[in-house]
C-alpha cells in the first residue's frame, strides 16, 4: 500500500479507540486533578453519566492526529535504521506540540476547569510521548513476533503508563491548575503527593485492553478496505499509541 494508507489507517483506528476508551481517560484525569480514588472517580461519574464524555471531541482530535501522524513518523523513523524504541520517542516527541494543545483542551473539559494562568504542558507532554513511545514500540516489536498483535499491544500500553504516568499526571494538573513544570513536579514529589505520580494508572491500564483491540481491528479493516480499492496487498498494522 501507498505511505499515505497508512495515516487514513491511523485516524480511523484513533477515532474508534477514542470512542471506546473515552469513558476511562475521564475517570484517570478526574484521579489526576481532583484526587479521587479509583472508585471516588468511578462514584462521580456515575453520579453524572454524561461526565464521562466530556471533552469527546478534543479526545477524538487528540487521537486522531496523533494516530496517524505517529504511524507515519514512527515507519520514517524507522526507515533510516533507527530502533523501536528510538523511532518510538523520536515520533513521540515531535507530536508534542500538538498533542499538548488538544490535550489541554481534552483534560479542561473533563475536570470543568478553567485555570486563570492556562499551560499547554509542553515539556511534560513531550517527556511523557518520548519516554512512553520508547517503551511502547520497544515492547510491541519484540512481543509481537512471538504472541500476536493483541497480547503485544496490552504489554506495550501496560510498558507506556507504567513509565509514562507521571509525566501524565504533572501535564494534566498543569493544563487544569495552571503552573510551570518544575512547581508542579516539585509538588508531585513533595512527601505527601509522591504516591500520586501513578494516580490514575489501574484506570489506564484497564482501559488499554478494549483500546488497543478496537484500534488493531479497526486499522486492519481500514487496510484491508484500501487494499481492495487500490488493488494492492494489505500490510499488518503495528501497535499504535493511540492503543494507549
Amino acid at each position: 500500500l501507498p505511505w499515505y494508507c497508512s495515516f487514513l489507517s491511523g485516524s480511523f483506528g484513533g477515532v474508534v479507540a477514542g470512542l471506546v476508551g473515552h469513558p476511562l481517560d475521564t475517570i484517570k484525569t478526574l484521579q489526576q486533578t481532583r484526587g479521587y480514588s479509583l472508585t471516588a472517580a468511578i462514584a462521580a461519574a456515575l453520579r453524572t453519566p454524561t461526565l464521562l464524555f466530556r471533552g469527546l471531541g478534543p479526545a477524538l482530535g487528540v487521537q486522531l492526529t496523533t494516530t496517524a501522524l505517529l504511524f507515519g513518523l514512527y515507519d520514517a523513523c524507522r526507515g533510516t535504521g533507527l530502533s523501536p524504541a528510538v523511532a518510538g520517542a523520536a515520533a513521540g516527541c515531535l507530536l508534542a506540540p500538538s498533542t499538548s494543545y488538544l490535550e489541554a483542551l481534552k483534560c479542561r473539559a473533563q475536570a470543568a476547569s478553567s485555570p486563570d494562568k492556562a499551560s499547554l504542558g509542553l515539556v511534560a507532554t513531550a517527556v511523557r510521548c518520548g519516554v512512553g513511545n520508547a517503551a511502547f514500540f520497544a515492547i510491541s516489536d519484540a512481543l509481537s513476533r512471538l504472541a500476536g498483535l493483541g497480547i503485544a499491544g496490552l504489554a506495550a500500553g501496560i510498558g507506556y503508563w507504567t513509565l509514562a504516568l507521571p509525566f501524565d499526571q504533572i501535564k494534566s494538573r498543569q493544563q487544569v491548575h495552571g503552573g510551570t513544570f518544575c512547581a508542579q513536579l516539585a509538588r508531585s514529589l513533595s512527601a505527601d503527593s509522591s504516591r500520586r505520580l501513578w494516580a490514575g494508572w489501574t484506570a489506564a491500564i484497564v482501559r488499554a485492553g478494549p483500546v488497543s483491540a478496537a484500534c488493531f481491528h479497526s486499522v486492519a479493516a481500514a487496510n484491508a478496505f484500501q487494499a481492495r480499492l487500490l488493488d494492492t496487498p494489505p500490510f499488518e498494522p503495528r501497535p499504535t499509541a493511540s492503543a494507549l
